[in-house]
């Protein structure tokens, strides 16, 4: 397969090397601690695609913070044509574990690579007992619109006293793309509620939701057992995150 058609080479997404690039501690840093940048290069290609940072302390405890390798995933969303690169951090372990999730969608063009979105973001975060955020952030392509759609999944628990409460969202941007640009068309918020009462009025109260709002934007309800409902269609334009968990 030809890169787009504009190149005379392919693109194997399977052969790649990972570069380290040092970086610079802080001053304040414990002595021996070392920073880098993990990067991708893909043989034949000048690019080179930095991903996330790693940090390791040194004896007596030495451990180690950031990219995880095990963790890469590279992906055709148009095969010769757009290439999704997603990849996660360690956990930083303990009662307040931490952990970090990467996202880069790269145009082809001949042996160059153009990025057109990237994103870092926390993608696990436990505070205490019963306290946990979980969000994932899925990404494809529909070559024939030349759409791209961004769905992230949030879903978490709060334990405070004798309140325990879960929740669960989901976010859908849509793109459209023009030559190297992302434009942004729409976005909008969905909850999932799992409840024994599962109708529009319950889910205004629960969701302190405007019922007339669920009801304009779900126009076909009907009651589950576990319901989906849209609540907002106003969602702005995603904003990408660049915090990877490295100070």
């Amino acid at each position: 397969m030809l890169l787009g058609c504009r190149g005379a080479h392919a693109l194997d997404i399977n052969a790649y090397r990972l570069l380290e690039q040092p970086i610079a501690p802080q001053p304040y840093a414990e002595p021996g601690t070392r920073i880098w940048m993990n990067a991708l290069q893909f043989v034949g290609s000048r690019t080179v695609i930095p991903l996330s940072r790693s940090k390791t302390w040194p004896p007596p405890e030495p451990r180690q913070y950031g990219f995880s390798p095990r963790s890469l995933r590279i992906n055709w969303l148009d095969r010769g044509h757009l290439l999704h690169i997603e990849w996660g951090t360690l956990p930083t372990g303990g009662d307040n574990n931490f952990a970090w999730e990467g996202h880069v969608v790269l145009l082809v063009d001949g042996d160059r690579l153009h990025e057109i979105f990237r994103t870092v973001f926390q993608q696990y975060g436990r505070v205490g007992a019963g306290n946990d955020e979980y969000t994932r952030l899925r990404i494809a392509y529909d070559a024939r619109r030349a759409r791209l759609r961004f769905t992230e999944l949030d879903e978490g628990s709060i334990s405070e006293r004798e309140l325990f409460y879960q929740w669960n969202h989901r976010t859908v941007w849509q793109y459209r793309l023009r030559g190297r640009r992302l434009q942004f068309l729409r976005a909008d918020q969905y909850a999932i509620v799992a409840t024994e009462r599962c109708s529009l009025a319950e889910l205004a109260r629960t969701l302190e939701v405007p019922q007339a709002r669920l009801e304009r934007l779900n126009p076909h309800f009907a009651p589950r057992a576990v319901c989906e409902v849209r609540i907002d269609d106003r969602v702005k334009a995603l904003r990408p995150s660049h915090e990877d968990g490295i100070e």
